[in-house]
């Protein structure tokens, strides 16, 4: 994870210097934005990184609406598909394999505050997120539902580069705590970190 921890502060202190970048001409300010991106996700918990593997690759959509001045709302959504696979040992036989199939869909909401210097605006929010999905055990006939209710923290970096079209850098940090509905699967955060970068659009 200390590797992460020092993208995340290289990420910043990128986004510090492009919003230092002066530029003569300012666009108006949006009123509401729609963007989708994608990125690195690391799982939080050990149990998903070794089961399935990292970095991850979720996608994001997410809108917002400006509601006064540096402040806004926002709504969206975030889809994690991910094959692994888990090695079970028993006493006295040899180690045997079995294929997972990971499926999470989670829906967020919250306010951010943004701020524009030159080109480049920088956001930073929080809000709460809901996640829900299955693990399933297609071999074995086995499904596990997953449910959790957590904190989601998110900054971003959006640079205009055409009218209403800008680039978007995005960080996520996100803790979801799962109780499952069943003994055989063990408490597990859902949560991580999320470096990645996407397009987003301004009304």
């Amino acid at each position: 994870m200390r590797s992460w921890r020092r993208g995340v502060v290289g990420l910043l202190v990128g986004a510090a210097v492009c919003a230092a970048t002066p530029v003569a001409a300012q666009s108006p300010a949006p009123r509401a934005a729609v963007w989708v991106a994608s990125g690195a996700f690391v799982p939080a918990d050990d149990v998903l990184s070794e089961a399935y593997g990292q970095p991850q690759w979720p996608l994001i959509v997410q809108g917002e609406v400006r509601v006064a001045g540096p402040v806004w709302l926002f709504a969206g959504a975030r889809r994690l598909a991910r094959d692994g696979e888990t090695v079970a040992a028993a006493p006295g036989a040899p180690d045997a394999s079995y294929p997972l199939e990971l499926r999470t869909t989670s829906v967020r909401f919250g306010g951010s505050l943004a701020g524009q210097v030159g080109r480049v605006q920088v956001a930073g929010g929080v809000g709460a997120e809901y996640a829900s999905g299955e693990e399933r055990w297609p071999t074995e006939g086995l499904a596990f539902d997953i449910a959790a209710w957590g904190v989601l923290v998110q900054g971003s970096v959006r640079l205009p580069v055409w009218r209403h079209l800008a680039c978007l850098g995005l960080i996520e940090y996100s803790f979801l705590p799962a109780d499952p509905d069943d003994v055989l699967l063990e408490r597990v955060d859902l949560g991580g970190i999320t470096l990645g970068g996407g397009v987003l659009l301004t009304f």
